[in-house]
C-alpha cells in the first residue's frame, strides 16, 4: 500500500490526512456564503450589527 501513489505522489494515508483539513473548511465557507446570499432575506442580513447597505450590496454582488 505504501508504494501506491494515486494523486500527486501522495499515498492513501497522505490523502486522508491532507484533504479534510485543507479542503473541507474552504468548502464549508463557500456553503456559508451561498446560504447567506441565496437564502437570507435582505432585511435579516441588514439587521446584523456592523452591516451597512452599501457594503452589503457590494458583498452580495461579488458573491453572486
Amino acid at each position: 500500500m505504501a508504494d501506491v501513489r494515486p494523486i500527486a505522489g501522495m499515498t492513501s494515508f497522505d490523502l486522508l490526512t491532507t484533504i479534510p483539513p485543507d479542503i473541507l473548511p474552504a468548502f464549508g465557507g463557500l456553503l456559508i456564503v451561498w446560504f447567506a446570499v441565496m437564502v437570507l432575506d435582505e432585511c435579516h442580513a441588514l439587521r446584523a450589527p456592523g452591516v451597512r447597505e452599501v457594503g452589503f450590496v457590494l458583498w452580495r454582488g461579488m458573491a453572486r
